[in-house]
């Protein structure tokens, strides 16, 4: 989805800054911090939370992919299937149409962070898949 970015456009600058430090950046950027601010509470008034920053760019992409779905929503077309947005709807709707259990799960907030965990993911198993690739045709160089 990301790589279409949903609507079949490039994403900005803002965004994908946003985007690549809620998949990868955060983690480095968090080190040992979260588990000192969270396993030892003696530590917790000399330090300020660790997780604000990831809170708030978690929440833009939460806003962006929201605002990215609602836009998918106006222009949806049962008959041509974009992408993984209109894939979503579909089932939204269809579930909705024939009263089926858990439809009231398939909310636009659910929706939004089963994207986000697509998208971070899919960044993961890619960067480990690729190390580990890098990694195999250094060691074994002539196989």
């Amino acid at each position: 989805m990301m790589a279409k970015e949903g609507i079949n456009r490039p994403l900005d600058d803002e965004y994908f800054t946003i985007f690549k430090y809620v998949a990868t950046l955060f983690s480095h950027h968090l080190g040992n911090k979260y588990i000192l601010y969270e396993y030892i509470p003696y530590f917790r008034p000399f330090m300020s939370d660790p997780l604000i920053k990831f809170r708030s760019h978690y929440k833009q992409c939460l806003d962006y992919l929201l605002n990215v779905l609602k836009t998918h929503e106006m222009t949806y077309d049962e008959n041509n299937c974009r992408d993984v947005c209109d894939m979503f709807i579909g089932a939204k709707r269809k579930a909705k149409a024939e009263c089926r259990p858990g439809v009231e799960w398939l909310t636009d907030d659910n929706i939004t962070a089963t994207f986000i965990d697509l998208f971070v993911g899919g960044v993961d198993t890619t960067y480990a898949t690729l190390q580990w690739l890098v990694l195999f045709v250094a060691y074994f160089e002539d196989w």
